[in-house]
């Protein structure tokens, strides 16, 4: 998926409230005004991460290949990143010179993994046989550790034979740095300055000052010190760790280290991670360590699940779906500003989104009402408040992606936040109402509905003359599509050719009905018949239109979009104006859960979702 920007119209001008937020969570700061056209987006080549190793802890997560490696090379996605920044982007483990074969690679427990590992034949520099095939194991832990902003690991080498071996073991580092859209993809462009790496003892200390003013800081600490450090040739300022590991027969060493990461700003009000003291580490580093952080990890896990709705069932397939369901969302469980909500997706949308956090969030109310509240408190609070038509920003509008690195805290991109959504407004508004029908929660209604009453009128601001929710052509280098399909051919006509705005997707029009129909039950509960009246009447009235307006009655479905008319079609002395998008797609179907189908239509459109194509 592209994120990006796009042209806007003016709207009203929102008030500041209690939840209102000028500035990045961040450490604080203000977003710098973003220049369009800044930076662009340079061919992808990041391979594929499908069958990476990936570990999340709150705002911290580890991409690794299979083998544990971090392969030095700029252009892997793998690495460890925090706030949207990848600080580590070089782990290599090597013994004599080689990298070591899989035989077990996991990480089912979300935060901590498991890789075992063999070696081929081993040689040493004058041909002589070190380690024969198979004949040393080596156990390589991790655990993430977000309160400590620390990645723990130990390696247990094991020698399987029946003589005794000496192996030359390397660890080789590298720090770049990078945005997180760099390594995505964006070109990427000299911004902050890099520090030469430091050494001290067992000691070894990266450090950037990025364009933002954040001074970015990775050390990595071992237990013991190792033998030898020096300069990796092939890198720009990557530095290995080399020890001689000598085992006797069926003898093991463990080599254990933690890695930090830290953000520091000129700010004298910022709180900063502290650096481990080296006596800390060295009592952290017993073999009981992951043992230690798995206990607390699991203790935090407890405390959540046993505030959650619990699930029993008869059936064992379902009890196992519905348990590792509750271990992906502990998993995607984030916080900005204080507040919990669901990131979108480890690793590359680990962030708040608002059309994935809030969907997250109204399909787990049975279960967690209170990330719901937090949810909705954080998104409110950076609600559109001015028209910015580089953000894709208006009053009222609810954001589309909030990024707290770099590039957004400089004005690179425009992700501080970025509003290039369409659909995020009126699902704001549905869980708003949804989460008052489940919990019955005044107080914090009553503190949103400044918000609400904002989203509604961005909502009729944002309607085209027939009363559709649209979104129309992007800013230079914007996100051309707004829907939940954002990719640039996500909305297609049948013969393939892209729609051209203004577009009414399908789904969106469900939405905007949901919001008004699930509001209005809202406002008759509080007491404001006049205004549950207002919003059933306009509801009926979008309604009756969308059935009529998007049903395709040759196909048994609603059409995709309404979208402007091509400019074929437009040649050949076609009317002007908006006309259907015939494609059968699930976005349909999300006029099912929202209750803006008919029953026919409804039956109709489930029986054509159905089919195999």
């Amino acid at each position: 998926m592209d994120k990006s920007l796009h042209d806007l119209k003016t709207g009203l001008t929102l008030g500041p409230t209690d939840l209102t937020s000028t500035a990045s969570p961040s450490l604080g700061r203000a977003p710098k005004p973003f220049p369009q056209a800044d930076l662009r987006l340079a061919p992808a080549k990041t391979p594929s991460i499908a069958d990476a190793l990936i570990l999340k802890d709150c705002d911290l997560f580890l991409v690794t290949l299979p083998n544990g490696d971090i392969p030095l090379d700029p252009l892997q996605a793998t690495g460890l990143y925090y706030h949207d920044c990848r600080y580590l982007d070089g782990y290599e483990l090597r013994v004599a010179g080689q990298p070591l074969e899989t035989l077990v690679s996991t990480a089912a427990r979300g935060y901590q993994s498991l890789v075992e590992l063999t070696n081929p034949e081993l040689l040493g520099d004058d041909g002589q046989v070190l380690a024969p095939l198979e004949s040393v194991g080596i156990k390589w832990r991790r655990t993430l550790d977000c309160g400590g902003l620390a990645l723990y690991d130990s390696l247990t080498v094991r020698n399987l034979g029946r003589l005794p071996v000496t192996l030359p073991l390397s660890l080789r580092f590298h720090a770049g740095f990078q945005d997180v859209f760099q390594v995505r993809g964006l070109e990427r462009i000299p911004l902050g300055q890099a520090a030469p790496p430091h050494l001290q003892g067992n000691k070894l200390r990266f450090e950037y000052r990025g364009e933002d003013h954040l001074l970015r800081r990775l050390t990595v600490t071992f237990q013991e010190a190792p033998d030898r450090w020096h300069p990796i040739p092939e890198t720009d300022g990557g530095m290995a760790a080399d020890f001689l590991v000598i085992l006797p027969p069926r003898g093991e060493r463990v080599i254990t280290l933690v890695i930090t990461v830290q953000e520091a700003s000129a700010e004298p009000s910022v709180s900063v991670a502290p650096e481990l003291e080296a006596g800390q580490t060295a009592r952290l580093a017993s073999s009981e360590l992951h043992e230690a952080l798995s206990a607390r990890h699991n203790l935090a896990e407890k405390a959540w699940r046993e505030s959650q709705t619990r699930v029993r069932c008869g059936s064992l397939l379902l009890s196992a779906i519905v348990e590792r369901s509750f271990r992906d969302l502990y998993l995607l469980r984030s916080t900005t500003d204080n507040e919990h909500f669901y990131a979108a997706g480890v690793p590359w949308f680990s962030t708040l989104f608002g059309r994935d956090s809030l969907i997250t969030a109204l399909q787990t109310l049975a279960y967690d009402p209170d990330i719901a509240r937090q949810t909705l408190r954080l998104l409110a609070s950076y609600q559109g408040r001015r028209t910015d038509p580089a953000r894709e920003e208006q009053p009222g509008k609810i954001l589309h992606e909030l990024r707290v690195g770099e590039l957004a805290r400089a004005g690179r991109i425009p992700h501080s936040p970025y509003y290039g959504s369409v659909d995020a407004t009126p699902l704001f508004l549905i869980l708003a109402a949804e989460y008052f029908a489940w919990t019955a929660d005044t107080q914090t209604v009553r503190e949103l509905e400044p918000h609400l009453k904002a989203a509604l009128q961005w909502m009729e601001t944002n309607e085209d003359e027939r009363g559709y929710l649209v979104y129309g052509p992007p800013a230079p280098g914007g996100l051309l599509n707004q829907g939940w399909k954002d990719s640039d051919n996500g909305v297609p006509h049948a013969d393939g050719t892209p729609a051209e705005p203004p577009i009414a997707m399908v789904e969106v029009q469900a939405y905007a009905y949901a919001a008004r129909v699930r509001l209005a039950e809202m406002y008759r509960v509080l007491g404001d018949h006049d205004r549950a009246r207002e919003l059933e009447q306009t509801a009926t009235a979008l309604r009756e239109r969308f059935n009529r307006d998007f049903w395709m009655e040759n196909r048994g479905c609603y059409a995709l979009a309404l979208a402007a008319m091509r400019r074929t079609a437009v040649a050949q002395g076609a009317a002007g104006g908006m006309g259907q998008v015939r494609v059968c797609s699930s976005n349909a179907g999300h006029a099912l859960w929202a209750g803006i189908a008919t029953p026919e239509h409804a039956r109709r459109v489930r029986k054509r979702l159905m089919k195999p194509d």
